[in-house]
């Protein structure tokens, strides 16, 4: 079903909670969301929400679409 393709649901989405600064030398990480496939990236800014739900969306016509094995 194309409802159910979406990027959360493939195997190619990956995802990096970040990491948090220790000091000023060390300022940590920002989260990021990107396709594995290259179709896409969310990388160390803010993104408005119409554009985060495109990208994750974007699986539904997707060619290079798998889905994630359950775990």
């Amino acid at each position: 079903m194309e409802e159910d393709r979406l990027c959360l649901w493939c195997k190619h989405f990956d995802f990096y909670m970040g990491s948090p600064g220790y000091s000023e030398y060390t300022p940590g990480e920002d989260a990021s969301f990107e396709c594995a496939k290259n179709h896409w990236k969310m990388l160390n800014y803010n993104i408005g929400r119409e554009e985060f739900v495109n990208h994750i969306e974007s699986g539904k016509k997707c060619p290079d679409f798998e889905r994630r094995e359950e775990q």
